[in-house]
């Protein structure tokens, strides 16, 4: 009889769209707890990412507090020991829907991330920093990495 691990193990491999949480790095995260990572087609770190197309990363803090009103997100490819600045936007700023005004237990935040062609293949980091804000006043910073492979 297979087992539930190995039955998750091999959709994840089979089904891109089923999500399976990957090794990531807090690079800072301030006021929240970071409780998962996921790249939809990543099994693990590295991630292999193809430059030129588009990727959800799905990021699910323990809990966002509200009141928040806005988001301010970046994202960058590490490599070389330099940070190289790529597109990103929110597909869900709030976990929900902005303005949050309550407590909120692990919303996923969905980021859609841009890798331009013109970044060099090589082996790096992602790394993404959002800012909830309310009123202009940071409420949570939510800072993640993780290891890529840009093919």
């Amino acid at each position: 009889m297979i087992g539930f691990s190995a039955v998750l193990l091999l959709l994840c491999g089979c089904l891109p769209l089923v999500r399976c949480d990957i090794d990531f790095m807090d690079c800072g995260s301030e006021r929240v707890y970071i409780d998962k990572m996921d790249i939809p087609g990543c099994e693990q770190a590295p991630c292999s990412i193809e430059r030129g197309f588009n990727y959800l990363v799905y990021v699910v803090p323990s809990f966002l507090e509200g009141p928040v009103d806005s988001i301010e997100v970046t994202a960058y490819v590490r490599m070389w020991g330099a940070l190289f600045a790529v597109p990103i936007s929110s597909v869900n700023p709030c976990g929900f829907i902005c303005p949050l005004q309550q407590y909120i237990e692990k919303p996923t935040l969905i980021f859609n991330v841009l890798f331009p062609e013109t970044l060099q293949r090589r082996r790096a980091d992602l790394v993404i920093r959002a800012i909830h804000r309310h009123r202009g006043s940071e409420q949570s910073v939510i800072c993640v990495s993780t290891d890529i492979q840009l093919l």
